[in-house]
């Protein structure tokens, strides 16, 4: 009997082995990510999901998970670019459009993605996943009620849908019905038990939110007074503040001003209580070393107001003050709210107060903002007012005009450019240009 070589045999053999197909591959790699990513190791996800486009002839599943695997790890402009080549080759693929949503979403670019949201909820008005980033999209603008409200819709129609029951316990918590959000919460653990959201928000019950615990912010402003001997003022302050698990905060804050050739000094403390409460409290005081110019002492109260249960994307905060200067008591109550422009990334700032200066009189105040996320990292906004100042232990009208912009250089980092101008009547123009650095660990 002939004996066939070693490598031939090998080959005949394998000839008689079953070889997986390619589409058995895919499917695997398809699989083995979605545990991966499931279970929050993204790039491990991103490895397998490359590897499945090469191999996969429609790229329509492939490009959407890939996407979103991309934008998980902050890796905008190469996940926005993938979906973009997608949309080129499949323009009417639902699933790759809502993904181009949540990838600008994720950015803070609202208008444009509710824009690609729209054209989705045009063509299929009860598409669960269009629901669910369309709630999604409200939580990120504090539209914390309308957010809900689109939640149940999609529980209404999938009570086991996932992605609704953790959006359900970010907006409850939000709007401060903790046992709602926990109930939620527990709905969500029996769905996937294992999933990374799932986690993350079991920890944050268990272990609070893994959320930078301080904060500090130093600034230096500089004012120009039509006036040759008003023209020396200089401010400076530094602030630390201190996070708490239940979202409370604590503050410590010293100001140094130079006026007219004298210094005062002032420091402050303060908290914001009942974070998750219906009735969030901040409370504030603030004593003077010197009292040349500012307050011997001031005492702060301010209560947000539940309106958003009213008024979708609208918080409120009433703000009661009184300061004890050389001259006098004042006095000062104001309503301020925020409400955001609905598809926009831009909000406004509206507020009417009363203030009591150290003579008794009695004046009305105002002021309107407008505020805006420009970009992922970049922050603008303009602010009018039409208050009296007490300052130099003298009150005044006085008119101001106000604008900034803030720029997130990174997660810890932000730097911020102040720019106001103030008439005070009768006396003088003041411009006053600041700057601000901000600094989370």
């Amino acid at each position: 009997m002939k004996h066939l070589p070693p490598v031939r045999f090998a080959l005949l053999l394998l000839l008689w082995l079953p070889v997986p197909s390619l589409a058995q591959n895919y499917d695997t790699l398809i699989q083995s990510a979605l545990q991966e990513r499931n279970a929050g190791r993204f790039s491990e996800a991103e490895v397998l999901l490359r590897e499945a486009y090469t191999l996969a002839a429609d790229k329509r599943e492939v490009t959407m998970l890939l996407g979103m695997v991309l934008a998980f790890q902050e890796k905008y402009p190469e996940a926005e670019a993938l979906l973009g080549e997608g949309l080129a080759s499949y323009p009417d693929d639902l699933q790759i459009l809502l993904a181009q949503a949540r990838v600008k979403s994720y950015q803070g670019q609202f208008a444009e993605a509710e824009n690609i949201l729209q054209s989705v909820l045009d063509l299929a008005p009860d598409n669960l996943d269009a629901l669910n980033l369309a709630a999604r999209m409200a939580l990120y603008q504090n539209r914390f009620e309308r957010g809900k409200q689109q939640y149940l819709r999609v529980l209404a129609r999938d009570s086991r849908n996932l992605e609704a029951l953790i959006g359900l316990y970010d907006a409850d918590l939000s709007l401060g019905n903790r046992t709602e959000a926990e109930q939620h919460l527990a709905l969500a653990a029996l769905v996937a038990p294992g999933h990374v959201d799932v986690q993350n928000r079991l920890r944050r019950e268990t272990d609070g939110p893994q959320i930078p615990r301080h904060m500090i912010i130093t600034g230096y402003s500089a004012s120009d007074i039509n006036r040759p001997f008003f023209s020396d003022w200089q401010e400076r302050f530094l602030e630390y503040r201190h996070f708490f698990d239940n979202g409370n905060q604590f503050y410590l804050r010293g100001e140094h001003a130079h006026r007219f050739s004298a210094h005062d000094t002032l420091g402050e403390a303060g908290m914001l209580v009942g974070a998750r409460s219906l009735f969030p409290l901040e409370v504030g005081i603030a004593v003077s070393q010197d009292t040349v110019f500012m307050p011997e002492s001031r005492y702060r109260l301010g209560v947000r107001l539940p309106v958003n249960r009213v008024l979708s994307g609208t918080s409120a905060q009433l703000v009661l003050q009184q300061g004890e200067y050389v001259s006098g008591t004042t006095r000062s109550a104001g309503l301020n709210l925020e409400y955001y422009l609905p598809g926009t990334t831009w909000w406004i700032t509206p507020g009417i107060g009363y203030l009591e200066d150290e003579s008794k009189r009695s004046t009305s105040t105002w002021q309107m903002g407008i505020h805006g996320q420009v970009s992922a990292r970049l922050r603008a906004g303009a602010n009018w007012y039409d208050t009296p100042e007490t300052d130099n232990n003298t009150t005044a009208d006085s008119r101001a005009g106000h604008a900034y912009l803030a720029y997130q250089v990174t997660n810890q980092w932000q730097v911020r450019l102040d720019f106001s101008r103030n008439l005070r009547q009768d006396s003088y123009t003041r411009e006053t240009l600041a700057f601000s650095v901000q600094f989370r660990f």
